[in-house]
């Protein structure tokens, strides 16, 4: 009796036996873990800009409430201001306010600070450049210029983010 119960389930396991897969049986699994790992990767990079978008706001913002305070932004203020963005990595381009220095906002007027700030692009860190010599920098007129050498550009990116961050409150001293 256990020779037959042997047989038998030998007899089971070689009919249900797996054939070997081809390119075409896998074709539909590949095709949709390169959607996946792409989906993941602009995930990814959206988010690190969205993060890098959020830093600048919060700075300025804090910068907004001195000046909804004080109905002006100081100097030290505005000083304070750039090293602060500086500090987060960025670069500062123009900082403006519709109040002129040392002249306060009346009770209520509206009160506005716009920063404009430049940051290395992160999706480009990844699939940027291939650098032979000089590199990417910022003029005094905030264009690109490369430093010498060549430089072979990927996905058509830009090395280089920028982007202005504008509020407003009212004036409240």
């Amino acid at each position: 009796m256990n020779n037959k119960k042997r047989i038998t389930i030998m007899k089971h396991l070689s009919l249900n036996k797996m054939e070997d897969g081809n390119i075409v049986d896998n074709l539909t699994v590949i095709i949709i873990m390169v959607f996946v790992f792409a989906v993941l990767f602009a995930f990814i990079s959206y988010s690190k800009c969205v993060m890098i978008k959020l830093n600048a706001d919060s700075i300025t913002k804090e910068y907004l409430y001195k000046m909804e305070e004080w109905g002006y932004l100081k100097p030290e203020d505005k000083e304070a201001l750039i090293k602060d963005l500086e500090n987060a990595g960025f670069t500062v381009n123009r900082i403006e306010t519709n109040v002129p220095v040392r002249k306060q906002a009346a009770y209520g007027d509206k009160v506005v600070l716009t920063i404009t700030v430049s940051i290395p692009n992160p999706v480009y860190e990844i699939l940027g450049a291939e650098k032979k010599g000089g590199e990417y920098v910022l003029d005094e007129n905030g264009n690109q210029t490369n430093t010498g050498g060549t430089m072979f550009v990927k996905a058509g990116l830009s090395p280089i983010l920028t982007f202005s961050v504008s509020m407003s409150s009212t004036s409240k001293w």
